[in-house]
């Protein structure tokens, strides 16, 4: 039996390949009318590999965080939109599309290690980026406490939905 700080963990970019492990993490870790499907994920690989990072313990994949560069007045929050309709790697706004540790993996911590590996990257690797948007189901308070706690506020509420956003200080 292995304890849980002997598991090996790793991020590393999405390749095609990793298309059925995405999907099945996808319908284990949410409703059917949340669910995004395999065609907009094959296209976000596609087309923004790099504005994705994949979390794998001990060489299986465990969890995953999607995002797309927008500019201010070119956006979609829509569920399976197409991410090459939107994106712009010169733009401003970093929206998080989609955001997923597997079950058996929450309360160790991954999720605020994920997304703060994912903040970091994405501001190095796109340094126009000042802010990051992303949109949360009002019923996810384990989801909306890790984006508080991780310095995003609430921008705007729908009945459903609220739009987090999160600034990012200059570069120095």
């Amino acid at each position: 039996m292995k304890l849980f700080y002997e598991k090996t963990f790793n991020l590393r970019h999405p390749v095609h390949d990793d298309l059925d492990e995405i999907m099945k993490l996808e319908e284990k870790c949410f409703p059917k009318e949340h669910r995004e499907t395999a065609k907009t994920y094959e296209g976000r690989i596609k087309d923004f590999p790099e504005g994705a990072l994949l979390l794998s313990c001990n060489n299986k994949i465990i969890g995953n965080i999607f995002g797309e560069i927008w500019k201010k007045d070119n956006f979609s929050f829509n569920l399976n939109h197409r991410t090459s309709d939107f994106l712009n790697k010169k733009g401003n706004i970093l929206y998080i599309s989609s955001f997923v540790i597997t079950a058996r993996y929450r309360k160790h911590f991954l999720g605020v290690f994920l997304l703060k590996e994912y903040l970091e990257y994405m501001k190095k690797s796109f340094p126009a980026v000042s802010e990051c948007k992303l949109l949360v189901y009002r019923g996810w308070t384990r989801a909306l406490n890790l984006y508080l706690k991780s310095g995003f506020s609430v921008e705007d509420k729908y009945e459903k939905y609220i739009i987090m956003n999160k600034k990012f200080k200059p570069a120095a």
